[in-house]
């Protein structure tokens, strides 16, 4: 199976990749809002992805989504209209905090959401083994 993780934010849409076999790296990051979803179908059918991956926004306590769920929730609806793509989620509490520590090793701050991706990927891929 191959997967494609996804830290949705209002500026920037982190991608990585990962199987069963390895763990998730990160892909890219996509900046312009307007062609998420072709960009994101497009990752999808080159990289013969199974399972999408998304990030659910969570306040610290656990309770309630944060503010960006909507959003999200809309790019799911679009994305599984248009595909037949399975789409899982996974708490991304502190991603991007995590991410900002590992900047160093995957090519500075530039690639900060495609980290967060990758950490929303492996959260997931450890919980399957």
């Amino acid at each position: 199976m191959r997967y494609l993780g996804i830290d949705y934010g209002t500026q920037r849409i982190g991608l990585a990749l990962g199987s069963n076999e390895t763990s998730a790296v990160p892909l890219s990051v996509i900046s312009e809002q307007g062609s998420v979803i072709t960009a994101v179908i497009d990752i999808i059918k080159k990289e013969g992805i199974d399972v999408v991956v998304i990030g659910k926004p969570q306040h610290m306590h656990g309770k309630g989504d944060g503010e960006i769920e909507k959003e999200i929730q809309k790019f799911i609806a679009d994305l599984q209209s248009r595909t037949t793509i399975i789409v899982e989620r996974v708490d991304e509490r502190l991603t991007s905090k995590a991410a900002d520590a590992m900047k160093k090793e995957f090519g500075g701050s530039g690639q900060r959401d495609a980290v967060a991706a990758m950490l929303i990927l492996d959260s997931y891929l450890q919980r399957k083994k």
